[in-house]
């Protein structure tokens, strides 16, 4: 259990609140864990109706889409013990700001090079009762219960969610065993050598998670992410060889596009509690 990593010792687990499902430690500490992000784009006016309660902006690129994203993640080791997780996001901004290339790779860019990338949690589901209510009664993300199926191959990772008895996604992702030479380059090209370099030099990544307006939570309050990972492979989504199905989900039924995949293993992550003095 790589508990040992630098994150950890960071942001140890140093407070305990009490839940529905009984007293836990914070922040939300991952051990170990693996998954995919899917990132894509739906038309902006969609993407805007279901966020008419924010107060933020969705990040767009030059074909005036919104960039979005999946995260389908299957936490082997953690704190809270294991458990997976489906995630709908919306790249944000407290404002407008400048559109994004209309590339495959777009949201990673963004999440690289922006001052204070975040994303808005805009669904999001689970398949045990402690970590729903973490996420929904500490965090105000709105998480519901799930169950889910996780099966990974040499090529292949499947993924399937379901919620009582309706599909909420069913993927099937063509697994490369590294990122191809083709790839790679674009997102050199994409980022430039000097971001490249610095991304690569980088202990961990950092990402604000910000919840949705509502009564539990009137403002939409961000709380730090930070993730270091052993395998990283990306590769642009191929509909000849992926396959993805979106059920009873708002990602559904706003024209959701996938345009990459980034395939994680070795997963170790740290959520911090929301920060009351940055709410938006």
């Amino acid at each position: 259990m790589p508990k040992s990593h630098k994150l950890f010792s960071d942001f140890p687990l140093n407070k305990s609140i009490m839940l529905s499902t009984g007293e836990v430690q914070t922040p939300y500490h991952i051990y170990e864990g693996y998954g995919l992000f899917i990132a894509g784009t739906a038309p902006v006016d969609k993407v805007n109706a279901i966020m008419t309660n924010e107060s933020l902006e969705p990040v767009i690129n030059e074909n005036g889409e919104a960039l979005l994203a999946l995260w389908l993640m299957d936490f082997t080791e953690a704190h809270i013990a294991p458990h997976t997780e489906l995630q709908c996001s919306v790249f944000v901004q407290p404002r407008s700001i400048s559109p994004y290339p209309a590339h495959p790779f777009a949201p990673l860019k963004f999440m690289v090079e922006a001052e204070e990338p975040a994303i808005l949690c805009a669904d999001i589901w689970n398949n045990t009762e402690e970590c729903v209510a973490y996420n929904a009664e500490h965090l105000s993300l709105g998480a519901k219960l799930c169950t889910s199926a996780f099966n990974r191959t040499t090529n292949n990772v499947e993924v399937k969610f379901i919620e009582g008895d309706n599909l909420l996604l069913n993927a099937k992702i063509n697994l490369p065993s590294r990122t191809g030479f083709g790839d790679g380059m674009a997102l050199l090209r994409l980022f430039g050598l000097r971001k490249t370099i610095q991304v690569a030099q980088s202990p961990y990544t950092q990402l604000d998670v910000i919840n949705r307006v509502s009564e539990q939570q009137p403002q939409n309050v961000p709380a730090r992410s930070y993730t270091d990972v052993a395998t990283n492979v990306v590769k642009k989504f191929d509909p000849t060889t992926d396959e993805l199905i979106l059920g009873n989900i708002d990602f559904g039924q706003i024209g959701f596009q996938p345009t990459m995949v980034q395939f994680v293993d070795g997963l170790n992550f740290v959520y911090l509690d929301p920060d009351l003095l940055r709410a938006i």
